[in-house]
Formats: structure tokens, C-alpha cells, sequence
């Protein structure tokens, strides 16, 4: 019987209880030889802001891969322990090694396949500040509190010195030649489940590939040339990032009609909207209440729990080929 591909994807390990959590086999990021990181102090008003950013960076990557188990904010979960609990923080060093490594016994499967020691080290980073109640719970602003800069207090020690790290942009060059899949996608039935609009995926309702399916979302004819880590998060969270342009209102007419959607047309005296089923919507402007933007993607979020490992693959395979 297939397996749902639950909250991680592709490299499959048996835990507790027979339950088989997937893993994402997404783009190592490949350093060199391994480099000992060295833990340093942020002094600078520049290290402070390049620490918030692996704050924030953190977030991201705890809200696409470890959140499910460990919660929303750290907090823990039936499935995992709660991380901000002062009685559990780890030295650096000792939280690479566990998530590299998992700790199988207790339910944890290793990381090192799914998330570069970059990465972890980010996770690591946001983790420290919650712990340490330097981050209240909620999404991070991106360039710091309210907009503003953001400085740790002085003798904080939650960062790396990053030249141990190779930089994004050396990943990136080397990051198609080298990420291969857990396992074999065929492009023929990913296309197939692309383009059912009764199916499982059904993308063809909202995003259109050489022509064919609906422009409500971006075109996706030469997606393929993103780097799988972007396809892979855009898929199983896609209100990470969302495209300019396809941020999705909320409109509230004066009869009480709710009607959320991406705008397609407006002037001064109306206003056009289509949904995520497709569906077009005009409303004049005099019967608008109320029009609030939303920070959701239309995008639904479930394909973790209703595509198998194998459905995400042939998914994959198929989005790949589209260069």
C-alpha cells in the first residue's frame, strides 16, 4: 500500500510504531572537506544583521521541514519535544551531529540527505533565539524587528563564522549536477497528474504548461529551470514564497459575500478576481466593503497527505523537464 508523503519526503526510514516518515531528498548543499565550525560572538551592527538573516533564514527552513513534528514555533508536539525549553538547548556542535545523524531510538531519522550543515546551522540559529526569548512566536520580519535593524545582546553566542560555509552562489552552480532523486520519477505520469483536472494534482486547473491548463497561478512552462529545493517547497509550502503578482485579496461585499481571490482586472469603477477552481468573478467597487490582502497562497497545501512518494516523484520528474 503507497505510503502518503507526509510531512517529509523521499528518503523513507521505519520509526516507532512501524510508521514510516519520507524525507525530501532535495539538493545537498555539497561543502568541502568538513571544516569544523567555530562558534564567535556577533559584535558588529553587519554581524548582527548577517545573524538575523540566518535567523530568519531558519525560520524558513523550520516552516518547511521541521515544524510538523516539533511546532509552528518550537513549542513541541505529541510527535517531538518542545526545543525552546531551556532545559534541552544543545551546544552547536552537538545539534549538527543529531540532526545530521537522527536519533533512530527516539523516532528521529537523520537530516543529512535533506539539509546542508548551511542550513541546519540557520535552524540552529532561529531555535537559539527563541530558546533564549530573543524571537517571540509568530513569522520573523525579514530585515529585522518592525523593519528595523536587530541586535543580539552582547556575549550572544547562537552564530558560525561563515567562512566555513560555501556561498549560495557556489551551491547554486553545482546544484542540478549533483542532486540526484531518491527515487525515479517518470515524467509520463507526472504529466498525467499535472493536467487531471479530476486528479490527485490537478496544477492544470490553475497554471498553464506550453498553452495547455488556466493561467490563475504563474505559467509553468520552463519551470524546470529552478533548482529542485524551489519545486520542492513551492509544492508542499507554497505561501513561503509567493510569485509578484499572484498574492491572493479577500474582498467583502456590503451584502456579506466573501470572495478570495488573484486580481485580474481592476479600474475605477470595478474590480475582476478568479478563484482557485478557475472561476471569474466581477464586482463593482461601490459594493466593496471591505478588500484585504492575504498572506496564504491559493496554492493547496495537503499534497504532503494526498500524493503518495511515488505520485511526488512522477510530479517532480515532470516539472523538471520543463526548461
Amino acid at each position: 500500500m503507497s505510503q502518503p508523503v507526509g510531512c517529509r519526503l523521499l528518503k523513507s526510514r521505519i520509526l516507532r510504531g512501524g510508521v514510516i516518515l519520507v524525507l525530501a531528498a532535495v539538493v545537498p548543499w555539497i561543502l568541502d572537506d568538513f571544516v569544523k565550525l567555530q562558534i564567535i560572538r556577533e559584535a558588529t551592527a553587519q554581524d548582527s544583521s548577517e545573524v538575523y538573516k540566518r535567523v530568519y533564514d531558519g525560520w524558513k527552513w523550520w516552516h518547511v521541514y521541521c515544524y510538523r513534528c516539533h511546532g509552528v514555533d518550537a513549542i513541541g508536539t505529541t510527535l517531538a519535544p518542545n526545543l525552546t525549553d531551556p532545559k534541552r538547548k544543545l551546544a552547536y556542535e552537538e545539534f549538527l551531529r543529531m540532526v545530521r545523524n537522527g536519533t533512530p531510538q527516539k523516532g528521529m531519522p537523520a537530516w543529512d540527505q535533506l539539509l546542508s550543515d548551511k542550513q541546519i546551522t540557520e535552524i540552529y540559529t532561529y531555535v537559539s533565539a527563541r530558546t533564549e526569548k530573543l524571537l517571540p512566536r509568530g513569522r520573523p520580519d525579514e530585515v529585522g524587528p518592525n523593519g528595523g535593524p536587530w541586535t543580539p545582546p552582547a556575549g550572544w553566542v547562537a552564530a558560525v563564522s561563515t567562512s566555513a560555509i560555501k556561498a549560495p552562489e557556489a551551491i547554486a552552480s553545482t546544484a542540478s549536477s549533483e542532486w540526484t532523486p531518491y527515487i525515479q520519477g517518470n515524467p509520463k505520469i507526472g504529466e498525467a497528474l499535472f493536467h487531471n483536472l479530476q486528479g490527485k494534482a490537478a496544477c492544470g486547473r490553475c497554471h498553464v504548461v506550453n498553452g495547455k491548463g488556466k493561467a490563475v497561478g504563474p505559467d509553468l512552462t520552463n519551470i524546470g529551470k529552478k533548482p529542485p529545493p524551489y519545486l520542492v517547497e513551492s509544492i508542499l509550502n507554497p505561501s513561503a514564497q509567493i510569485v509578484p503578482g499572484y498574492e491572493s485579496v479577500q474582498i467583502v461585499t456590503r451584502k456579506g459575500r466573501r470572495i478570495t481571490g488573484i486580481k485580474q482586472n481592476e479600474d475605477n469603477s470595478m474590480l475582476q478576481l478568479v478563484d482557485s477552481q478557475g472561476k471569474l468573478y466581477t464586482v463593482l467597487k461601490d459594493e466593496i466593503q471591505q478588500d484585504a490582502k492575504c498572506t496564504t497562497s491559493l496554492m493547496p497545501d495537503n499534497f504532503q497527505t494526498t500524493l503518495t512518494v511515488q505520485d511526488f516523484h512522477d510530479l517532480l520528474a515532470y516539472l523538471l523537464m520543463l526548461k
